[in-house]
């Protein structure tokens, strides 16, 4: 898991635009968890660790994900 959130991080620290979770994890490697990623930013934004989420959180497809 903590490969995964170091990749997802280095995706969103590199983009300029906000990404939903099927781009982030696409560009992540790793487009089989979404489900995973969808879990780790929610827990990165509560924990302000550097994420931002747009959106419904109860919708995961309407969210859009940032770095902060």
């Amino acid at each position: 898991m903590l490969d995964l959130q170091k990749r997802v991080m280095q995706v969103l620290q590199a983009e300029s635009a906000p990404l939903s979770l099927t781009d982030l994890a696409q560009k992540a490697g790793a487009s089989e968890q979404t489900e995973a990623i969808y879990k780790l930013v929610r827990h990165l934004q509560a924990n302000k660790r550097g994420v931002v989420c747009q959106g419904n959180m109860a919708q995961p497809s309407s969210l859009m994900v940032s770095a902060s």
